[in-house]
Parts: structure tokens; sequence; C-alpha cells
């Protein structure tokens, strides 16, 4: 807050060496007048300042009371309708919500500018509170956004620096009365909220979300208005006054929006100190209250970093742009907005090489655009003028210039035509160099294409060849298993699934080794035919029991082993990944006759069994132990006690 003495002498350095606007360029002391004057005033005229002030304060109180005037706790509070309700009518919807808008506000506000003590004040804290939420709910389609509580806070600091507290009583002029109207210290919060609403008439779009637009009254949006809007600085702004660097930022991967969301929505707040941020604003609200300037100052402070940037990896360039470094004294942050007013009038390769040796002294080298080359490049085999030592050959140049000079000896202008022929060569000689470094250019542009061609095409071939010795080493390892697989292999087929497999493991292991194609060719020798030799004496098999003897029931498998019927080698000697069946897996061995219901045909009394040598007779060692169990004796003894007996199972199988 100002004296009264401070603040007259300050008003009247204003109003007594200004007449308008423009020249307030360069006035200091009460910077909330000027910034008034530059954004709210409708002219110079300090007669209409209470009238302007008078209708905007009258709006911010209305305001405030309407929307500020909710309960803060409802304890106690009677709102009316059902709590839980989610018709947007009921008033506890709407409470609810500003519930929800004040806690936004709140974690803001809390953490703002944690290094200044002024913000930590609590009356100043709810200032930015009231403000921020008047404005939210009037414009409830945009709602609060990360950032403005920054532009809010130091709009209140600087209108509550040069506020004049009231009730100050001196001998006054009628200047005086106006002046204390202006800075009038009970509306620091209307006159805050005032320039506020004023500067977001312009940035209120870079707050906005795309995705948030549609269902509001309004057309579905793609990226973000900033996003969009961070593309255009870089893609379009930068690439016309620095291709290289544009190019460069563009190959680091360096996305705009990173680092201009924040630039762009904090007016350059978080890059300059206070002190500093000030006159830029004070710059920019006196050239450009709509704010068109702003895209331009970003490019302007782009160039002057150009060349660290354009040396800087990706992490580098990441941590300048994050991390703006401050401007030396000479040139202080308040001259990007001069720079930007050159950049906007002078969007070409020199101006922006003009603002880059203005600050560096170094001239960056001169190229095509990006977007000259792609189209030289794409239109190489169409260009009708060929090689570009071709354009104007150097004989008939002379020859046409010879004739030239001889005619205008006769006409009296010799001096101008030799002036005029002189530009001619120097104009032609610089075009000839231009257009060869932009053919040199295209030619690198047309070897990479070639190149990337050529690879594509090898990696393509060896994929094939990968494909194929794959598929030659998926058909060795089969073989090799259906070989193993064969219960009778003989020494040689084991032997050359072996070879097989060693093959493919010497193919994985090197994978520039020729697979052996000769290893799928061999023939697998033929399985040698079984000997039929009598079958080995069967194993102990389980007794079924009756009523009037014990019965020996045989495994199916042994019975089949036996079966003199079956071609040598053909069922026992073939595997099951060979066999045709499809029923193979799942077929059950057929019963033998003396285990089928038609036993009784083969004679199965009791006194006929008696004599066979599936039941034993009733005495010696080799009689009946127990009740129906019977012992049998292994070696030669078992076998010819078989042969002499009735055997069921061989007479199953010779049917």
């Amino acid at each position: 807050m100002r004296e009264i003495q401070e603040a007259r002498k300050q008003w009247r350095a204003i109003f007594d060496n200004h007449t308008e606007r423009k020249s307030l360029r360069s006035a200091v002391g009460l910077r909330s007048v000027c910034w008034k004057i530059w954004l709210l005033f409708p002219d110079f005229d300090p007669a209409t300042y209470e009238r302007t002030l008078s209708a905007e304060r009258s709006a911010y109180e209305a305001l405030r009371s309407s929307f500020v005037g909710a309960p803060e706790d409802t304890d106690g509070v009677n709102l009316g309708g059902d709590p839980l309700a989610e018709d947007e009518a009921n008033p506890w919807t709407r409470y609810r919500k500003d519930e929800e808008l004040r806690r936004e506000i709140v974690q803001d506000v809390e953490r703002c500018m944690p290094d200044m003590p002024h913000f930590r004040d609590p009356r100043v804290q709810a200032s930015l509170r009231e403000i921020l939420f008047v404005y939210c709910k009037l414009n409830e389609d945009l709602g609060y956004r990360q950032g403005m509580h920054e532009l809010v806070a130091v709009l209140l600091w600087v209108l509550g620096g040069d506020a004049v507290e009231e009730g100050v009583q001196e001998e006054e002029e009628e200047e005086d009365a106006v002046m204390k109207v202006v800075l009038d210290s009970r509306y620091v919060d209307h006159d805050t909220f005032s320039l506020f609403q004023v500067i977001m008439r312009a940035a209120k779009a870079w707050y906005e979300l795309g995705e948030e637009a549609e269902g509001r009254g309004r057309p579905p949006r793609g990226r973000p208005p900033i996003v969009e809007k961070s593309r255009y600085i870089h893609e379009q702004l930068l690439v016309q006054v620095d291709p290289e660097l544009g190019d460069h930022l563009k190959a680091l991967d360096v996305l705009p929006q990173v680092f201009l969301i924040r630039w762009i929505r904090l007016l350059f707040g978080r890059e300059f100190p206070l002190p500093e941020l000030l006159e830029v604003w004070d710059t920019l609200f006196a050239e450009d209250p709509d704010l068109v300037l702003v895209d331009y100052i970003c490019v302007a402070m782009l160039l002057r970093i150009r060349w660290p940037l354009v040396e800087a990896d990706y992490s580098t360039a990441l941590t300048l742009v994050l991390r703006y470094p401050s401007p030396p004294a000479p040139h202080p942050p308040a001259t990007f907005v001069s720079d930007a007013i050159h950049l906007r009038d002078n969007l070409t390769l020199a101006g922006g090489r003009h603002i880059i040796m203005q600050y560096s002294s170094r001239e960056p080298a001169a190229r095509p655009s990006a977007p000259a080359v792609s189209a030289r490049v794409s239109a190489r085999t169409k260009s009708p003028l060929g090689s570009p030592t071709r354009f104007i050959p150097g004989v008939q140049l002379d020859s046409v210039i010879s004739g030239v000079l001889d005619r205008g000896e006769k006409w009296g202008v010799q001096r101008a035509v030799g002036r005029a022929v002189a530009d001619v060569k120097k104009n032609v000689v610089v075009f000839q160099q231009q257009q060869s470094a932009q053919w040199a250019e295209a030619s690198k542009e047309v070897a990479r294409e070639e190149e990337l061609v050529r690879k594509s095409r090898a990696l393509s071939k060896r994929l094939k060849h990968d494909e194929e010795r794959r598929k030659l080493l998926e058909k060795m390892v089969g073989l090799s298993i259906d070989g193993l697989e064969q219960e009778s292999v003989d020494p040689a087929g084991r032997k050359l699934a072996l070879e097989r497999l060693r093959e493919v493991r010497a193919c994985l292991k090197d994978g520039t080794r020729t697979v052996d194609v000769a290893l799928l060719e061999t023939v697998v020798p033929a399985l040698v035919p079984l000997p039929l030799s009598p079958p080995p004496p069967p194993k102990p098999a389980a007794y079924k029991k009756s009523s009037s003897t014990t019965v020996l029931v045989k495994p199916a498998v042994a019975l089949m082993a036996k079966t003199p019927g079956s071609p040598p080698g053909g069922f026992v000697g073939t595997s099951f990944k060979n066999n045709s069946d499809p029923d193979f897996l799942t077929h059950k061995p057929r019963s033998s006759l003396a285990q089928s219901s038609f036993a009784w045909m083969l004679g199965d009394d009791p006194s006929t069994k008696a004599k066979t040598g599936f039941v034993a007779s009733g005495g010696g060692s080799g009689g009946r132990k127990g009740s129906g169990e019977v012992r049998r004796e292994g070696g030669e003894e078992g076998r010819e006690e078989c042969e002499e007996g009735f055997d069921l199972g061989n007479m199953g199988t010779k049917r």
C-alpha cells in the first residue's frame, strides 16, 4: 500500500507528461493505473474513470453476493430438497459442486508463490479464493484450471501495492479525488477481478480442454486449443524464421506443448522473477492488449537460446526450455516483446537471422527449409532444368553480354548496361551456388531413400531364408521323433535319428550353418521281423473266482502278443503315431471265448476243469491252498503243465 503523497506524485507524472496510451510505454510508477488504462478504461481521459470503475465494482459485488453467499457449513442449515437426489435443480447438488470447486481452488491457493510471505496471509488467500470462485461460477463451461491462480496473484499483488488507504484527509485538488477512486484500497479485489476478466477474454481458450467441449452445447473438439496453438508456434512460426532449429527440436522429439503450455497459460510467470515479469507484462499490455504477441514472444525466446538448443541432446534441450535461463542485464526479458514485434512484421529467414545475430553475433547457416527440400526430392525426376550447372552456360552468357555492350556504345547506355550486367553475373553466381546446395541436399535425400529400400529388400530376403531353414529343421526333428517312437527300432534307425538331432542342435547353435538336406533324404532301414519263437512263460495272473471253480483270466495284452495270426513286425512294431486307424487308441482287445458268455459250449463242467492245467489237483505240493487259491510253479514245469492242459487263450486265438 502506498502513501498518499507518493501516489499523488506518480499520478501527476503520468497525466502531466503523457497525453495518450502509446506514450505510456516508458512510464514508471503506478503500474496498476497503467494496466487499467491499457486494459480497462475506454480512453485516456481521467474524467471517465470513476464511471467505468463504479460499474465494474458494482457488478463484482453483485456476483460475489450471489455466488459466495452459499453457506460453507451445512450444520444447522436447511437447504431444502432431498440431499440424495441427483437432480440438477436440487440445491444440494449445486452445493456439492461448489464445495468440490472450492477444494480445487484452495489446493492451488495454499501453494501459490511459496517463496513470498505476502501470499501466506489469510486475508490475501481469502481474496484469491473469492475472485477465482466468482469467475468459475460465472464461466461454468470452463470451470477452474490450474494456472489461473497465478495470474490473479500477480494482479492482486500489483493492485494491492498501489492502493491508497481510505480515510486519508488532506488538502486535495479535483484530480486527487479521481486518483483516490482509482486507487481505493476497499476495491482491490473488485478491480483485480475486472482486470482478470479482460485478460481471460483472450486467454480463456488456452485453458479449454478439447474433450470437455462436447456435451456443453458446443461443437466437439479434437485436441485442446492450447496443443494446437503450441504446434502452430513450432511447425509454422519457428520453421519460417529458423528451420534448422525447428527440425532439430522435432528430431529430438521435444514436444512443443510440454513447455509452451506453461509459458502461454501463465504469461511467462514461471520463466522470470516477479520484478522482470512485471516489466514484460507492462510492455505486452501496452503493445497488445489482445495478447496476439504471445506467440511471437515464444518464438523470440527460442531464438534467444538457439545455439545451446542446436548443440543439445534431448535431456539438455528439455532442461533449457523448462528452466529458461534468465537473460543478462543488457537485454532484460522485456526486450522479448520488441523482438516479437519485429518477428510479427518480418516473419522470414532474414527476420530470424536478425534476432539471432543481435544476441549471439553468430549467423546461422543459410539453407532451404524442410518443406522446400521435400518438394524438390519428390520432383527430382520431373525437373526440366537437369543439373544446376547447365541452367545458364557461361559461354552463352558471355556472348549475350558482348552483343549488348556493342549496341550499348551506339545508344549511349554502356555504363548502365555494364552495371546491370555485373548485377546479373553476381545474381547468377549466387543462384547457381544456391541451386548447387539445394541439389546436394536433394541428392542426399535420394541416397537415403535408396539405402532404406536396399535394406528393406535384404531384410525380406533374410527373413525368407530363415523361414525355409526353420521348416527344414522342423521336418528333421519330426523324422527323428517318429523314428525313436518306434518300439522295435533297429540300431541303424536310432543312429540316423541321433544324427539328425545333432544336426538340428548344430544349426540352432550356429545361425549361419547350412542344413544338411542329405539327412532328410536318407531312407530308414526296414524293421526286421521278430522270430516266431514260443512266447515266454506268462507272469502270474489274477484268478477269477466262480461258484463252482476258479478260472484264470489272462490280460488282453498278453493274449494279443501270443496271437500267432498277427503278421511279424505289424501291430507290435508300429508306433501309435503312424497307425491309420482312428479308433486305435480307444480300441479294446477282443475277449476270448473262455471269457465270454458262451463258455458253456466248451463243456465247462467241474469234472472236465479238474483235468486242465488251469485247475490244480486236489493233493500234493501244487494243490489247493485255502479256499479257491491256486499256485503255479514257474520254469519248464509250469510250461509243460500248461501244454498238457486245455489253453483257452490259444483256442480263442486260433479261431
